[in-house]
Protein backbone atom coordinates (compact mmCIF):
# COMPACT_ATOMS: atom_id res chain seq x y z
CA UNK A 1 0.00 0.00 0.00
CA UNK A 2 1.28 3.38 -0.47
CA UNK A 3 3.35 2.37 -3.36
CA UNK A 4 1.03 3.15 -6.63
CA UNK A 5 0.60 1.33 -9.48
CA UNK A 6 2.72 -1.85 -10.55
CA UNK A 7 4.56 -0.66 -7.04
CA UNK A 8 6.58 1.91 -8.85
CA UNK A 9 5.80 4.83 -6.95
CA UNK A 10 3.52 6.60 -8.74
CA UNK A 11 1.68 8.61 -6.35
CA UNK A 12 1.74 12.12 -4.38
CA UNK A 13 0.70 13.89 -7.07
CA UNK A 14 -3.21 14.49 -8.15
CA UNK A 15 -4.40 11.89 -10.00
CA UNK A 16 -1.55 9.40 -9.32
CA UNK A 17 -3.73 6.56 -8.05
CA UNK A 18 -7.06 7.06 -10.86
CA UNK A 19 -6.73 7.00 -14.51
CA UNK A 20 -4.13 9.62 -15.18
CA UNK A 21 -1.83 7.57 -12.88
CA UNK A 22 -2.49 4.30 -14.58
CA UNK A 23 -1.86 5.87 -17.89
CA UNK A 24 1.30 7.33 -16.87
CA UNK A 25 2.47 3.58 -15.19
CA UNK A 26 1.06 1.81 -18.60
CA UNK A 27 3.17 4.16 -20.92
CA UNK A 28 6.42 3.79 -18.51
CA UNK A 29 6.24 0.22 -17.88
CA UNK A 30 4.05 -2.04 -19.67
CA UNK A 31 3.55 -0.31 -23.54
CA UNK A 32 7.37 1.25 -23.41
CA UNK A 33 8.78 2.80 -26.13
CA UNK A 34 4.95 3.84 -27.26
CA UNK A 35 4.23 6.81 -26.33
CA UNK A 36 4.13 10.20 -28.10
CA UNK A 37 3.88 14.00 -26.36
CA UNK A 38 0.46 15.52 -27.70
CA UNK A 39 -0.32 19.04 -27.57
CA UNK A 40 -1.12 19.86 -24.17
CA UNK A 41 -3.76 22.90 -25.74
CA UNK A 42 -5.75 20.16 -28.38
CA UNK A 43 -5.64 17.01 -26.08
CA UNK A 44 -6.73 17.02 -22.32
CA UNK A 45 -7.52 21.07 -22.27
CA UNK A 46 -7.28 22.23 -18.66
CA UNK A 47 -7.98 25.90 -19.13
CA UNK A 48 -5.23 27.25 -17.69
CA UNK A 49 -2.34 29.54 -18.63
CA UNK A 50 0.89 26.97 -19.74
CA UNK A 51 3.53 29.74 -18.28
CA UNK A 52 4.40 29.82 -14.85
CA UNK A 53 6.61 32.62 -13.63
CA UNK A 54 7.34 33.49 -17.14
CA UNK A 55 8.28 30.47 -18.01
CA UNK A 56 6.40 27.12 -20.21
CA UNK A 57 5.15 24.83 -17.64
CA UNK A 58 6.03 22.19 -20.09
CA UNK A 59 10.15 23.31 -19.89
CA UNK A 60 10.00 23.95 -23.55
CA UNK A 61 12.06 27.43 -24.12
CA UNK A 62 8.46 28.31 -26.40
CA UNK A 63 4.80 27.47 -25.63
CA UNK A 64 1.54 28.44 -27.14
CA UNK A 65 -0.89 30.72 -25.55
CA UNK A 66 -3.38 27.62 -24.33
CA UNK A 67 -6.17 30.35 -23.35
CA UNK A 68 -6.32 31.15 -26.52
CA UNK A 69 -7.21 27.98 -28.20
CA UNK A 70 -10.53 28.13 -30.03
CA UNK A 71 -13.33 25.54 -28.51
CA UNK A 72 -13.53 24.27 -32.16
CA UNK A 73 -10.05 23.22 -32.03
CA UNK A 74 -9.65 21.19 -28.68
CA UNK A 75 -10.18 17.53 -28.68
CA UNK A 76 -10.45 16.38 -25.18
CA UNK A 77 -10.85 18.07 -21.93
CA UNK A 78 -9.82 18.15 -18.23
CA UNK A 79 -12.10 20.07 -15.60
CA UNK A 80 -9.67 19.56 -12.66
CA UNK A 81 -8.70 23.23 -12.96
CA UNK A 82 -11.70 25.03 -12.93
Amino acid sequence: RGYGWGNQGYGGWVGAMAMQGLVAYYYDYIRTDNAVELNQCLYNHMGMDVRHRGKCRNGLPKCEDCMKTGMNEIYSMHYTMC
